[in-house]
């Protein structure tokens, strides 16, 4: 086993053995902030891309509205091929500057100029052209974004091991990313309207201020450094880390809460406009919409030190519990709302921002599970962690957009025209039911997370005794952890996790031929959805007109290809060792020991 601590080498053996990791020295302000600064930009260029760059390129360039929503799902197919290898291929990295400063290197340029040229599409250009180029620039800045974004997060929860100093590095980088918002909120109004410019000039300006703005905030990261023991720590391949991820308990409460609280934004996201218009039937709906989003991007704004204070007197698990209570009861009220009830909803709206701020605790906790994690395998895996904690809500994001907009069009719902009362009350249903219900799902979920600062001091304190090779506690489970690599192997142990525990029952009962058939049957019906997928999308396509929208299905295809695309991947890799399991098979009382081993892991 690796003896290296996890700890800075700088802390004397004397001071560790009666302190948790959570004790070390907490990181300065000073680096916080220069860690927060770089999400002003990072964190508003998400926000700009989804609100205001499909309707830059359908209103004022001219691309119909389905080839952004295509183009959009293609990026989200790349991302399910690029973040997880992102993640993985950050953690493995070595080099004298760390494992996340070099490609946060790589990252920061690549993304400011192609969030530049995204927004600065030549004038010429016809719409076959403008589709084209729509398309390339948002892969490229998808590309970019990947190599920025998921370093920048895995750097965020190594940074510092301390529990609530976690909470307040978070709530700094939350800060500085709802300032970018507000920012980004009002400021095609303030270019376009007061100052005069043009729609095409003032988002060509937007996009060179973000740009630099990225740049700018990007050289105050990179004066950060990383802790090099952790480099120490080993590699992991990527299909046992994926496996191995999945069976912890506090990382599938976290990431099934981050999934619902995505899509709780993203109903009402994509359906505010369609409420302000048919259904307060305001006049102005543009600007109700800009007043409605900017009141709680401001609202959170505010309450982020709140939060903050209430998170380190109470726990994050309970403020997070408060926050979706608050939610939940303020989203069910705008059932009430009518026509022309503008600031009954303008209250509602300040309500439902105080809990806009309160998201940097999922952040917090997900760098707590980094650490269960190094208690389980250890290694340290926060790029691992970072990418898995991004595409699986990426995945789940255009369904979570389309299904709302396809209920409408099956309700009989026609642009720019009175609506039918089964169109008003679809709208009002989907636009408050689905996120209420949400909210209390997380609610439900969140009720079983473990980890609390007590269970992560005592993790800390596990993972010392690990390191000294000594038995402990799992505080999350209560059972009694060997080292890893005492009681399996820890290279049989990886090495295993390739195959889920009913392929590794029939390699026992069969021989092991049996994985490599069961890997390429894997391999064959994920093919066989992506072909599927591509196929009905193709045919879509090419039998349209430019002109024409290509229908939410399309879309859906799309979505259902990332994930099969995703699968496929995941199944390749795991050929070669299942392959190498067939020549050089593990002695059968392992892989008996390892089946337990994940089962009982399973009931706990």
């Amino acid at each position: 086993m690796n003896k290296t601590t996890r700890v800075d080498p700088s802390v004397s053996t004397d001071t560790r053995d009666d302190a948790s990791a959570s004790d070390q020295a907490l990181l300065p302000f000073a680096d916080k902030m220069r860690y927060g600064a770089a999400n002003m930009a990072g964190y508003a260029m998400i926000l700009i891309t989804g609100m205001f760059l499909p309707i830059f390129y359908s209103d004022t360039i001219g691309v119909p509205l389905g080839f952004i929503a295509i183009a959009t799902a293609l990026a989200t197919a790349f991302d399910a091929i690029t973040d997880p290898a992102m993640g993985w291929i950050s953690d493995r990295t070595q080099t004298r500057w760390g494992r996340r400063i070099p490609w946060l290197a790589v990252g920061l340029p690549g993304v400011a100029i192609a969030f530049w040229l995204l927004f600065c599409p030549p004038e010429s250009l016809t719409t076959t052209g403008a589709v084209i180029w729509f398309t390339a620039c948002y892969l490229v800045f998808v590309l970019f974004q990947t190599v920025f974004l998921i370093p920048y997060y895995a750097l965020g929860y190594e940074l510092t091991l301390d529990y609530n100093d976690r909470t307040s590095l978070f709530a700094v980088t939350t800060y500085f990313g709802l300032c970018g918002i507000v920012l980004a909120t009002w400021l095609p109004e303030l270019l376009e309207f007061q100052l005069g410019m043009t729609t095409r000039a003032a988002y060509n300006t937007m996009g060179i201020i973000y740009a630099v703005l990225m740049v700018v905030t990007g050289l105050f990261l990179m004066q950060l450094r990383e802790k090099p023991e952790f480099m120490a720590l080993g590699k992991n391949p990527f299909v046992p880390g994926v496996r191995k991820a999945m069976r912890s308990r506090p990382f599938l409460i976290v990431l099934i809460t981050y999934i619902l609280t995505m899509v709780s934004f993203v109903v009402p996201g994509v359906l505010m406009f369609y409420h302000i218009t048919y259904v307060l039937q305001v006049e102005n709906p543009e600007f109700w919409m800009a007043i409605f989003a900017g009141i709680m991007s401001g609202t959170g704004f505010f309450t982020i030190p709140v939060w903050a204070m209430i998170a380190k007197r109470i726990g994050k698990l309970p403020t997070l519990i408060i926050a979706q209570c608050i939610g939940a009861v303020a989203n069910f009220a705008l059932f009430w709302a009518g026509v022309g009830d503008v600031w009954y909803v303008l209250g509602v709206m300040i309500v439902l921002g105080l809990i806009g701020g309160v998201d940097f605790l999922l952040l917090a906790m997900e760098a707590d599970i980094t650490d269960y994690d190094e208690l389980l395998t250890g290694k340290r895996r926060e790029g691992q962690f970072a990418a898995l904690f991004g595409i699986v809500p990426k995945l789940v994001l255009i369904p979570g957009m389309a299904i709302p907009l396809s209920i409408l069009a099956a309700a009989g719902y026609v642009p720019n025209e009175v609506q039918t009362p089964a169109v008003i009350s679809s709208i009002k249903w989907i636009y408050i039911l689905m996120p209420t219900t949400f909210y209390i799902l997380n609610i439900l979920v969140l009720l079983r997370y473990p980890i609390s600062e007590k269970v992560h001091n005592a993790i800390g304190k596990a993972i010392e005794a690990h390191v000294e090779g000594e038995s402990a506690l799992d505080p999350v489970t209560g059972e009694m952890l060997l080292p890893p690599g005492t009681d399996i192997d820890e290279a049989d142990d990886w090495q295993l996790d390739n195959f889920s525990s009913g392929e590794l029952r029939r390699m026992t009962q069969h021989g092991p031929g049996t994985l490599t058939r069961d890997v390429i049957l894997s391999i064959l019906v994920s093919l066989a959805i992506l072909v599927g997928c591509i196929f009905l999308t193709v045919q879509t396509i090419f039998g349209l007109d430019i002109n024409e929208e290509p229908g939410t299905w399309c879309v859906l295809w799309i979505a259902m290809a990332s994930a099969s695309l995703a699968a496929l991947v995941f199944h390749i890799l795991r050929f070669k060792p299942a392959r190498q399991m067939a020549r050089q098979p593990i002695n059968q009382n392992v892989v008996l020991k390892k089946i337990e081993k994940v089962s009982k892991i399973k009931r706990l």
